[in-house]
């Protein structure tokens, strides 16, 4: 697998952590986070306040979205974000361009693509089975 420049390793490895079953899922959606921009770090306040803003972004533009988070198999890192399924991928991907991330996930047909906000390039990553964690290890979550 060819790595982006701008796009950290262990995107590539990240898993999903939700509470939403994997056979409620719609056949596709896709996952941004508002977490870390840059790629820096943030504190934990910082960033939870950012995600606040993101789900009342998502609220208010009339969008439904799963609370999801992203990180390390073992939830010693996650982050927080939004499963979105009322926006294509590109729309998601200029969201994500916004929020200032360096990439966004999307799924469809079972299949995680990582698609990179600066240049839209796709980078696939492998089946969502593979990487979707129950329950979710920092939240509860749920579709809103």
């Amino acid at each position: 697998m060819s790595h982006h420049p701008a796009i950290k390793p262990a995107y590539y490895r990240a898993c999903f952590h939700s509470d939403v079953p994997l056979e409620r899922l719609p056949p596709a959606f896709g996952i941004l986070t508002a977490c870390n921009p840059g790629g820096g770090i943030l504190l934990p306040h910082e960033n939870h306040q950012r995600e606040k803003h993101l789900e009342h972004q998502l609220v208010s533009m009339g969008h439904g979205f799963m609370r999801i988070s992203g990180g390390s198999r073992d939830g010693r890192h996650l982050e927080p974000g939004c499963g979105v399924w009322t926006l294509d991928a590109e729309a998601l991907r200029e969201l994500g361009q916004v929020w200032e991330q360096d990439a966004i996930f999307w799924i469809a047909d079972g299949m995680v693509s990582m698609i990179a906000c600066g240049d839209g390039s796709r980078h696939e990553v492998g089946p969502l089975a593979d990487r979707w964690i129950r329950p979710s290890l920092d939240q509860t979550s749920g579709i809103s």
